[in-house]
């Protein structure tokens, strides 16, 4: 992560953040949101509410997307969260 940050983080912060805010940019703060990012991946709910009243769970896709729906949204147009298990 190291070698990633300083080969195309910080030169990447250094083009387009304001000289004002440059002091701010720190391996620790690249390491620590992408550590809350990942583990952010396992804190969402584990099933959904579709429009129709049928739970599913969010990680089984659901069929009905086309490939743009998938890249952007996700499986479902309709939900309801739910964090409980039906």
């Amino acid at each position: 992560m190291d070698a990633k940050f300083r080969q195309s983080g910080k030169p990447i912060a250094a083009r387009v953040l304001d000289p004002s805010l440059q002091s701010l940019v720190s391996f620790d703060a690249y390491f620590n949101h992408t550590l809350f990012h990942e583990l952010s991946h396992g804190l969402g709910p584990g099933f959904l509410t579709q429009a129709d009243g049928k739970r599913v769970e969010v990680r089984i896709p659901q069929g009905n997307e086309t490939e743009d729906d998938k890249n952007r949204f996700g499986p479902a147009e309709s939900v309801t969260l739910s964090s409980a298990e039906p």
